[in-house]
């Protein structure tokens, strides 16, 4: 009787871990709505910062917005980074845009899914930050805040690192 009642806890007791690890088929929609929406936005800052620049050069730029995430003083999302203002003037100003569009389904896959594998590395831990921490990029050379020191030029960019500034290591992500 003991081993049926012990047997029986043991199966409540799996039942209840299971249910608590488990997510609703709405949740996992919910999910992967978002992260195709941090993948999109990500993909559009590649397309209309660097599109035109080497493979590492593309990277660069994704290690910027997210470094900018792990920083703590910008947005913890892609796409809050991108769309926060004045920091993408391409996001506003679609003058900028040169009636470029992107198409992540279409002539752009390469683009998103470079941002698609980017992404993944990032939320797994397991990326290269090619960038040195930088936190701005500039392709005409200008720096753009009083305490940005060069850090490393890639392709037709030059990124730029903040001066005594130190990343906020606990800072928890969206």
């Amino acid at each position: 009787m003991w081993f049926t009642s012990m047997k029986h806890c043991f199966y409540l007791a799996l039942m209840l871990f299971l249910s608590l690890i488990m997510v609703s088929p709405a949740q996992a929609a919910k999910a992967k709505a978002y992260q195709n929406t941090e993948i999109g936005c990500m993909g559009q800052a590649i397309f209309y910062e660097a599109a035109g620049e080497p493979y590492q050069g593309q990277v660069a730029v994704a290690n910027v917005i997210f470094n900018r995430m792990s920083s703590g003083i910008y947005p913890r999302t892609v796409c809050g980074v991108i769309r926060e203002r004045g920091q993408f003037q391409w996001v506003n100003n679609h003058k900028l845009r040169k009636k470029r569009v992107y198409h992540a389904t279409k002539r752009d896959k390469r683009i998103h899914n470079l941002a698609s594998k980017l992404y993944r590395q990032y939320k797994s831990g397991k990326r290269h930050d090619t960038t040195r921490g930088s936190l701005f990029f500039s392709s005409n050379g200008v720096r753009p805040a009083p305490r940005a020191v060069k850090s490393v030029k890639i392709g037709r960019h030059q990124f730029f690192t903040l001066r005594k500034f130190k990343f906020n290591k606990n800072r928890k992500l969206a």
